[in-house]
């Protein structure tokens, strides 16, 4: 396929666009993820620790009855799912089970989160959870009372981040789509401006052979395509002149053979008669 000028500067202007755009978009992508996912974990250790200090206020927590009730009021009120761990790893109470099921669950000491956890610092583990089915991001702390050490996690789903992540995505789909067109649209405009200011200058250099300085045009900008016109014109000058001097060189030959009366044969540097 034959391309003219305008359609290898659109397809041109197209390839470095879609360049830029995928690598600028991927480049965006990760940085929005990852301050997404910064932003999720700093709102998790916030809720990780009032849920602490919460657990800190209440009187009795040693058994699971106490332990669960704490933990659904507090999951409800951060919309989180909240786990309490005592000091040997059992649960005493998770806001999205009941206390028959908490009662059976495993322990919980060696969770990874838990062992990260470290004082005032908290530990995080992304996995999957057998007991909801689904992948998790959780954020342990330890906590100390006079009944008893131990554990509060919080946790959220990371199908909620991946949706985050996913309308990120289409957002910045949606972006490079319009910069796309936008940018299309443009370099349609100036290849269109410049195809026109071509073809003049075509037509220009066309016409140097026959009164090439009657079609002269004046330069309409100072740019390069000014100067390019500049220099056609006065090539066109040249040649002109060239022309004119030629001619009348030819004249006054012409008239210097006609006016002779002896005969003027002409040779070449063999010697023969041209």
């Amino acid at each position: 396929m034959n391309l003219g000028f305008r359609g290898r500067l659109i397809l041109g202007t197209s390839v470095a666009v879609l360049s830029v755009l995928f690598a600028s978009g991927v480049w965006l992508q990760q940085q929005l993820e990852k301050r997404l996912e910064r932003g999720i974990e700093s709102k998790l250790v916030e809720h990780v620790r009032a849920v602490r200090e919460l657990v800190y206020s209440e009187q009795q927590l040693v058994e699971i009855s106490q332990g669960d009730a704490l933990a659904d009021r507090i999951g409800g009120a951060l919309s989180v799912r909240v786990t309490i761990i005592g000091d040997d790893g059992a649960v005493l109470g998770d806001s999205k089970l009941t206390p028959n099921q908490v009662a059976v669950l495993e322990n919980h000491g060696s969770r990874p989160e838990c062992l990260a956890a470290r004082d005032s610092d908290p530990g995080i583990s992304r996995r999957y959870s057998a007991t909801l089915e689904t992948d998790m991001l959780y954020m342990a702390l330890r906590y100390q009372r006079a009944d008893g050490d131990g554990w509060v996690r919080v946790a959220m789903p990371l199908q909620e981040l991946h949706e985050l992540e996913a309308q990120v995505q289409s957002l910045l789909l949606v972006a490079a789509f319009l910069a796309l067109v936008l940018a299309l649209l443009l370099s349609s405009f100036a290849s269109q401006v410049i195809s026109r200011r071509l073809q003049r200058l075509v037509n220009n250099v066309r016409t140097l052979s026959s009164r090439a300085i009657e079609s002269r045009t004046v330069p309409d900008t100072r740019d390069e395509f000014g100067l390019l016109v500049q220099s056609i014109d006065r090539m066109s000058e040249d040649l002109e002149l060239v022309v004119k001097t030629l001619a009348q060189e030819r004249d006054q030959f012409g008239a210097v053979l006609q006016g002779m009366q002896e005969a003027v044969i002409a040779f070449d540097r063999s010697l023969s008669i041209t």
